[in-house]
């Protein structure tokens, strides 16, 4: 039987918008990354913010100014949200909220890749192993983008209040009210990899939270808070 063609997993952070930096910088600096990519379009790009975060010293600096910037400051998140829904209706008319969904990630394009156990390095094949995570399940020949899962942030849904009305996922924090959640998109077929490496994070992030929710959720099922 074939399997989901993605599966998601919500990280959650008990500090809220405020929470957001530290999250984001935690999960696409760790050890079992073989890398990650950090881009932004569209309404942030040409913004006076766009110039901030252009003189940022580091890609993760620079996701962190565009958080603070685009998604903190709720005055600037609706004003982004209004003008990334402009465009689209330009480009696409009449939308539905799975197509505003969908164009987040036009807006901060967050990816990471993990390593497979042949290519990391010999500290994370420990912790690999010690999950079961071998090369008999993860062969060597794994293409790249089996391993690579999408960080998901929404100018029109910066706290992430859709996943938060998830009953198993609001359970998992002590307030969903003031809780922040970013979903984590990964390959269906690599869910169990993706699975371990977020029990071995959660681990060693005390402040950090994972539901794994199986497929993603929809717009058309779960009721959206602004």
């Amino acid at each position: 039987m074939n399997g989901p063609r993605h599966v998601s997993f919500v990280l959650l952070t008990e500090e809220g918008l405020q929470g957001l930096p530290t999250l984001t910088r935690v999960v696409l600096g760790d050890a079992w990354l073989s890398g990650h990519q950090i881009g932004f379009g569209p309404p942030l790009v040409g913004s006076p913010l766009g110039q901030d975060i252009r003189a940022a010293p580091s890609a993760l600096d620079k996701l962190a100014q565009a958080i603070e910037g685009a998604l903190m400051d709720v005055d600037a998140a609706r004003a982004f949200a209004r003008e990334q829904r402009r465009r689209l209706v330009r480009q696409l008319g009449p939308l539905e909220a799975e197509a505003l969904d969908a164009a987040s990630e036009q807006v901060f394009d967050l990816s990471l890749r993990l390593f497979s156990p042949a290519r990391a390095t010999p500290e994370v094949a420990e912790q690999m192993r010690a999950h079961g995570v071998t090369e008999g399940e993860v062969p060597p020949g794994t293409p790249p983008e089996a391993l690579t899962g999408r960080l998901r942030l929404h100018l029109h849904d910066p706290r992430g209040a859709r996943l938060l009305d998830v009953p198993v996922v609001a359970a998992a924090v002590e307030d969903a009210e003031t809780a922040a959640a970013v979903e984590l998109r990964a390959p269906g077929g690599s869910r169990a990899i993706f699975q371990r490496w977020l029990v071995d994070l959660e681990s060693r992030a005390p402040d950090l939270r994972v539901v794994d929710l199986g497929e993603p959720t929809s717009h058309a099922r779960v009721r959206r808070s602004n």
